[in-house]
């Protein structure tokens, strides 16, 4: 597994309209308000990248993400687009896309 070093101060942003959308602020923020609450709510998280890009900074990478919901055990996948952007080897902003209506889904 690869650790990615995260600047202090990262923007974390997850696409408005989703369970956890919203722009968070340092690891913390991002641990507390994403990954936390994707481990309590959701089992067998998944992220397969199809094709990515980069330039300087900003890496933009194409792919689809699965998972189930525990309370309903409906699973979902849909497409998304992460841009990671970095700074002297950290990662100091990501940006989600993705059809939030697909994620929400399997909670009905």
């Amino acid at each position: 597994m690869n650790v990615i070093p995260m600047a202090p101060d990262i923007r974390w942003t997850e696409a408005a309209g989703g369970l956890h959308g919203g722009v968070f602020h340092g690891p913390a923020e991002m641990l507390e308000n994403v990954f936390m609450k994707l481990g309590i709510e959701w089992d067998g998280l998944s992220g397969v990248v199809h094709n990515y890009a980069s330039e300087s900074d900003m890496v933009v990478a194409l792919g689809d993400c699965s998972r189930t919901f525990k309370a309903t055990g409906k699973r979902f996948t849909a497409p998304f687009s992460h841009a990671w952007q970095f700074r002297d080897g950290m990662l100091i902003a990501f940006q989600q896309h993705t059809d939030t209506v697909v994620h929400r889904a399997p909670m009905a």
